[in-house]
């Protein structure tokens, strides 16, 4: 809001030729910056240029009126950040609950829902707990109908794939397996789905993805977050086992 600050913005474009711009993160729905940034953009007249398009990438932790006035003032394209749901989403974003993500979801105006993505990152507790949170995740995409982008998950090195036990690999494949005949009928789901199968598949056929250093640091560094978020890893599916299995024990 100060003189500086929007000459420092003028800088780095011209509004007057601006035809889409991309707001990320941090959250911008928290970011005092984001929020001049789209006072200015109403203030030359943007909201109404229709081929202006904005572009907002959120954990949509945080929907307030302001941010609700000019998500109904722009012509947005929304990506909501969402990895799982229910007990799957809180571990992985702890503090944040899954139902009041819901209820801001539906809160959205509806100029929003035509064209709602959601970025999906595939973590190794998002494969472990597949049964957990597919189900619910594909209860909210039967009401609010967003894409899907599937993302594959490449560091921290504790969080991927290659964190797992081979043998584990095969249980998320028989899983992954099933969930897709259940859900066979539902385009989106079944996509997902398949995306996260190609990327466990990747790493079966290299028998040597399994690193045993990095599953010594999922379970040191999660359960130290545990200590601090007062959550629990081993309510993930298969992580009791896994480090209760002789293959993991020294």
């Amino acid at each position: 809001n100060t003189k500086e600050h929007k000459e420092e913005i003028y800088e780095l474009f011209d509004y007057a030729n601006l035809r889409r711009l991309k707001l990320l993160g941090g959250e911008p729905s928290i970011d005092p910056t984001i929020i001049s940034i789209l006072k200015t953009l109403k203030e030359k007249n943007l909201h109404k240029d229709d081929s202006f398009r904005l572009q907002i990438t959120s954990n949509l932790t945080n929907v307030n009126k302001i941010w609700l006035d000019y998500f109904k003032l722009f012509n947005i394209k929304l990506t909501v950040s969402m990895d799982g749901a229910g007990r799957t989403y809180e571990y992985i974003r702890a503090p944040f609950k899954w139902k009041a993500i819901e209820q801001n979801l539906y809160k959205l105006p509806a100029n929003l829902y035509k064209d709602l993505s959601v970025n999906v990152v595939g973590s190794n507790i998002m494969f472990l707990d597949l049964k957990e949170w597919i189900p619910q995740f594909t209860d909210l995409q039967k009401m609010i109908p967003f894409h899907i982008n599937y993302i594959e998950c490449k560091y921290p090195n504790h969080m991927t794939l290659q964190a797992i036990p081979l043998e584990y690999k095969f249980k998320i494949k028989d899983d992954l397996n099933s969930l897709k005949k259940y859900y066979k009928s539902n385009t989106r789901i079944n996509e997902l789905l398949s995306h996260m199968e190609r990327d466990l598949d990747n790493h079966l056929k290299m028998n040597n993805t399994f690193k045993r250093h990095y599953l010594d640091q999922f379970f040191l560094i999660n359960r130290k977050q545990d200590e601090l978020r007062r959550q629990n890893l081993f309510d993930i599916n298969y992580t009791k086992e896994i480090y209760n299995n002789l293959t993991y024990r020294r």
